[in-house]
């Protein structure tokens, strides 16, 4: 453009950036971003094929001419920002679905709280702080209080932080202490929350299908029986309440626990058939109730209660997905020996109903380990975790029915001793059964080796040992050399007034941090991830021209490309090797997306590259 006598070489670039540019348009998500696009090549097109006459004819250095390049190097440069905007915009910007991933957006803005990430990560404290109210809403007295008074905490710290970042202060040392204060707040809220979801789960979860049994009781009924339209309203309100709790609670453990995405998406699937279905198993009750000894009734309200249940089956094995195994079964294991009280209380006030509700909670509760249980050992492959699972399973399996028959005893005459003594054996044996079932679940201490033989049984002799060889005449033993010290190449600091992508510069800085915590001796796959933290950090200064030119910046796209091949090759290693079926399953679903984002990497690159500078390179350069 600048040359009036140049030749077809510079019109053959300029169509080759519009050429990239259209892949570019043809990707963005909003029309008005495309239509843009497209616009501005229509007017470069227009432009430089009237350049082109001009020169074809001899008026290269005519005013037009030279008016027209102007001009096409002016739109040249906004196509390069509207393509760069475009791109970025096709980024995540939604806050994240689960609480790792909006742990993970918070974090990345309490880091550089002046970065431009279009709000998304105070939006996600926003909706942790949101979660943690709703938590707070079931809860009792001072652990509501302490729940709400933390989430009021970060909710004022993000807000400081926040302001202190508009004012342009958002690196000052005000902002940083405000920001670690953030940190530790951020965490104090997600340990509490989590312990809060996991213990509704346990009450909630505990007991999944008596509602819809016993409306299925009462849409049976025979039609003489009395009051039957009556007795069938509560139980079919109780179903409805019951239902809408299931589905509220499933929700809060999508939105807190420890789900991945997938397990998060099949909870809010089968939430939504829990509410689509829930009406539908009402009105087939009612029919079923106003038409009895229908058989073509009766099967339809069988078809969708069994329907109900299979969902809430399907859904209760999503929501364990979503929260620790462990923590579970400690909450459960508490809210026992809290039933165990009730029916000391109920026992100590004569209230043979509240002491009959008691041992239903235990019933139902250890039921629910069990299920619990059974599942882990289907989701593993270790064998002797698998053994001692099944084993104090079916030690706890043999306790419910014993302490089932003795709590009826004990309803029958609530005040003979020892029917009560009776029945308090058989709670706390299945106690020590659940703690049994709940050690199962820990990780096993290392083999010691056996304690050295008794010194009374060690015997001296006389007997001296025989001398040792002297050395050869005139060789010392060489010292022995001091093991090599590890040392993990340094991170890379901003120079002043240096040009970088700096949501590229934070990811490859958290990564490189993240994986600094291991030893990369004997570890390739952190030794990996270290080469491609530093190698991120190289092309969050290639995209932005601060140093190198396009053939650099592919090169550093195709080390990237390959350092992340041998990580998803040796992380499948991994998984091949891994005994619990959910974690492998997964490690491999993260594995399958790293190519595809590698390619998209290259391709990225290589239109990024188009844009930078005029050095030469050859097509099969950009096609690598």
């Amino acid at each position: 453009l600048a040359d009036p006598n140049g030749g077809s070489e510079g019109e053959e670039h300029i169509r080759g950036i519009m050429a990239e540019a259209r892949k570019v348009a043809e990707l963005c998500e909003e029309p008005k971003e495309r239509d843009d696009i497209l616009r501005s090549l229509g007017e470069i097109s227009a432009l430089t094929a009237k350049l082109s006459d001009l020169r074809r004819h001899g008026k290269g250095d005519s005013p037009e001419a030279r008016a027209l390049a102007k001009q096409i190097a002016t739109s040249l440069q906004n196509l390069q920002s509207k393509t760069n905007r475009a791109v970025a915009n096709t980024r995540p910007v939604k806050a994240a679905v689960h609480l790792e991933g909006k742990i993970e957006q918070a974090q990345r803005w309490i880091d550089n709280p002046t970065v431009a990430d279009r709000g998304v990560g105070q939006a996600a404290i926003r909706g942790l702080v949101a979660e943690g109210r709703r938590l707070a809403n079931v809860m009792m007295g001072p652990y509501r209080q302490d729940l709400l008074a933390k989430c009021d905490r970060v909710d004022q710290l993000a807000a400081q932080l926040a302001d202190l970042a508009a004012r342009g202060e958002g690196e000052s040392p005000q902002a940083r202490a405000i920001a670690a204060q953030l940190q530790d707040s951020l965490k104090d809220l997600k340990t509490r929350m989590q312990e809060a979801m996991t213990q509704e789960v346990s009450d909630v979860f505990s007991d999944t299908t008596t509602p819809i049994k016993l409306l299925a009781v009462a849409a049976t009924a025979p039609s003489d029986a009395p009051n039957r339209d009556e007795a069938s309203i509560p139980r079919a309100a109780n179903f409805e309440n019951h239902a809408a709790r299931l589905g509220a609670t499933a929700e809060k453990a999508a939105a807190v626990g420890t789900a991945n995405k997938t397990t998060v998406e099949g909870i809010q699937a089968t939430v939504k058939s829990a509410r689509e279905l829930t009406p539908q198993v009402v009105s087939a009750a009612r029919i079923l109730l106003r038409n009895p000894g229908n058989q073509a009734a009766y099967e339809h309200f069988e078809t969708m209660k069994n329907q109900w249940i299979d969902n809430v089956e399907k859904m209760t094995g999503l929501v364990d997905e979503a929260i620790d195994t462990k923590s579970l079964l400690d909450a459960s294991e508490e809210a026992i020996k809290k039933d165990l009280d009730k029916c000391k209380v109920a026992m100590a006030n004569i209230q043979p109903q509240m002491l009959v509700a008691g041992a239903t909670s235990i019933a139902r509760r250890a039921n629910r380990i069990l299920l619990v249980a059974k599942r882990e050992v289907e989701n593993s492959e270790d064998p002797k975790f698998r053994e001692a699972v099944k084993v104090a399973s079916d030690e706890l399996s043999k306790t419910i029915s014993p302490m089932v028959m003795d709590a009826k005893a004990v309803a029958g005459n609530i005040s003979d001793p020892g029917l009560q003594k009776s029945f308090l054996d058989s709670g706390y044996r299945i106690l020590g059964a659940v703690a049994k079932v709940r050690e199962a679940f820990q990780p096993q201490e290392p083999d010691f080796p056996p304690p050295p033989p008794d010194l009374e049984q060690l015997h001296l002799t006389d007997e001296l040992a025989p001398p040792k060889p002297p050395l050869p005449e005139g060789e010392v033993p060489p010292p022995r050399p001091p093991p090599p010290e590890e040392k993990d190449e340094e991170f890379p600091e901003q120079k002043a007034g240096e040009a970088i992508n700096q949501p590229m510069m934070m990811a490859a800085r958290q990564l490189h941090d993240e994986a600094r915590k291991w030893s990369s001796k004997g570890n390739d796959i952190i030794a990996a991830a270290k080469r491609m933290a530093l190698l991120m950090a190289e092309m969050s200064r290639l995209v932005r021209g601060g140093s190198g030119n396009k053939r650099a910046l592919i090169q550093c796209a195709k080390d990237i490309a390959k350092a992340s091949d041998e990580v998803t090759r040796l992380a499948k290693e991994v998984a091949k090797q891994c005994t619990d079926k959910r974690i492998r399953t997964n490690l491999l679903q993260v594995c399958e997306r790293i190519p595809t984002i590698s390619t998209q990497l290259k391709i990225l690159s290589t239109v990024k590259a188009t844009m930078l500078g005029r050095t030469n390179i050859s097509d099969e350069e950009s096609e690598q």
